[in-house]
Protein backbone atom coordinates (compact mmCIF):
# COMPACT_ATOMS: atom_id res chain seq x y z
CA UNK A 1 0.00 0.00 0.00
CA UNK A 2 2.80 2.43 0.94
CA UNK A 3 5.34 0.66 -1.25
CA UNK A 4 7.90 -0.02 1.05
CA UNK A 5 9.51 -2.78 2.62
CA UNK A 6 7.47 -4.14 5.70
CA UNK A 7 10.11 -6.94 6.74
CA UNK A 8 12.01 -4.64 9.42
CA UNK A 9 9.44 -2.15 10.51
CA UNK A 10 7.13 -2.43 13.35
CA UNK A 11 3.02 -3.19 13.30
CA UNK A 12 3.02 0.20 14.97
CA UNK A 13 4.60 2.02 12.54
CA UNK A 14 3.15 -0.33 9.39
CA UNK A 15 -0.07 1.59 11.27
CA UNK A 16 1.35 5.15 10.99
CA UNK A 17 2.54 4.96 7.35
CA UNK A 18 -1.25 3.34 6.07
CA UNK A 19 -3.02 6.12 7.80
CA UNK A 20 -0.58 8.92 6.34
CA UNK A 21 -1.14 7.31 3.05
CA UNK A 22 -4.58 7.20 3.31
CA UNK A 23 -5.01 10.88 4.75
CA UNK A 24 -2.88 11.42 1.74
CA UNK A 25 -5.10 10.15 -1.00
CA UNK A 26 -7.99 12.00 1.08
CA UNK A 27 -6.90 15.42 0.66
CA UNK A 28 -6.02 14.55 -2.89
CA UNK A 29 -9.39 13.34 -3.46
CA UNK A 30 -11.80 16.01 -1.10
CA UNK A 31 -9.56 19.18 -3.34
CA UNK A 32 -10.69 17.58 -6.71
CA UNK A 33 -14.30 17.50 -4.85
CA UNK A 34 -14.61 20.47 -4.12
CA UNK A 35 -13.04 21.95 -7.44
CA UNK A 36 -15.81 19.81 -9.11
CA UNK A 37 -18.84 21.29 -7.24
CA UNK A 38 -17.75 24.67 -7.13
CA UNK A 39 -16.66 25.05 -10.92
CA UNK A 40 -20.26 23.52 -11.68
CA UNK A 41 -22.45 25.45 -14.38
CA UNK A 42 -25.35 27.24 -12.99
CA UNK A 43 -24.61 26.50 -9.13
CA UNK A 44 -25.86 28.13 -6.30
CA UNK A 45 -24.88 28.89 -2.67
CA UNK A 46 -22.02 28.84 -0.83
CA UNK A 47 -18.97 27.70 -1.89
CA UNK A 48 -17.69 23.80 -0.54
CA UNK A 49 -14.45 23.48 1.21
CA UNK A 50 -11.99 20.54 0.95
CA UNK A 51 -12.30 20.17 4.31
CA UNK A 52 -15.97 19.60 4.49
CA UNK A 53 -15.80 16.76 2.17
CA UNK A 54 -12.34 15.23 4.36
CA UNK A 55 -13.65 12.71 6.30
CA UNK A 56 -10.15 12.85 8.34
CA UNK A 57 -10.20 16.47 8.75
CA UNK A 58 -9.60 17.69 12.61
CA UNK A 59 -8.66 14.20 13.36
CA UNK A 60 -5.98 13.75 15.38
CA UNK A 61 -4.49 10.28 16.10
CA UNK A 62 -2.06 9.38 18.49
CA UNK A 63 -0.29 6.20 18.94
CA UNK A 64 1.34 5.59 22.37
CA UNK A 65 4.76 3.52 22.92
CA UNK A 66 5.01 0.77 24.50
CA UNK A 67 7.38 -0.42 27.05
CA UNK A 68 8.72 -3.11 24.59
CA UNK A 69 8.80 -0.42 21.81
CA UNK A 70 11.27 1.79 23.65
CA UNK A 71 13.48 -0.95 24.70
CA UNK A 72 14.21 -1.95 20.83
CA UNK A 73 14.59 1.16 20.29
CA UNK A 74 17.41 1.86 22.79
CA UNK A 75 18.84 -2.03 21.62
CA UNK A 76 18.75 -0.79 18.45
CA UNK A 77 20.86 2.26 18.94
CA UNK A 78 23.41 0.57 21.06
CA UNK A 79 23.59 -2.13 18.48
CA UNK A 80 24.03 0.74 15.74
CA UNK A 81 26.70 2.31 18.41
CA UNK A 82 28.51 -1.13 18.60
CA UNK A 83 28.98 -1.51 14.80
CA UNK A 84 26.44 -4.86 14.97
CA UNK A 85 24.69 -4.21 11.89
CA UNK A 86 24.36 -6.84 9.33
CA UNK A 87 23.25 -7.13 5.90
CA UNK A 88 21.97 -3.07 6.31
CA UNK A 89 19.62 -3.86 9.02
CA UNK A 90 19.09 -4.90 12.69
CA UNK A 91 18.51 -7.76 14.34
CA UNK A 92 16.81 -6.61 17.23
CA UNK A 93 15.59 -10.05 18.73
CA UNK A 94 19.04 -10.48 19.42
CA UNK A 95 19.92 -7.20 20.39
CA UNK A 96 17.56 -6.85 22.91
CA UNK A 97 18.68 -9.70 25.38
Amino acid sequence: MVGVNPLPLTLRQLLMMHLGCCRQQWDHTSCLGALMINTAAFRKGALVSAEKLHPYSGQRIKIEATPMDVDLGWAAMKSLARGKVTHGKLNLVQAAV
